[in-house]
């Protein structure tokens, strides 16, 4: 290994676990339901968005 490289290790190690993480995460049952029911959706919300205060109306 080379000596300038080894500062660069433990937050590469670091990145590593943490990704690791995150993809376990995404690979529980519960993460796979969410997204069957995302699909699901078809692009449908339960409820209509509200428009905020910097929506501008084509009439008014």
């Amino acid at each position: 290994m080379n000596p300038d490289s080894a500062p660069m290790q433990t937050p590469l190690e670091d990145l590593t676990a943490g990704m690791e993480t995150r993809i376990a995460g995404m690979q529980t049952p519960e993460a796979r339901k969410a997204v069957d029911r995302a699909f699901a959706a078809c692009g449908k919300l339960r409820m209509r968005p509200k428009a905020g205060t910097s929506f501008q109306s084509e009439n008014g």
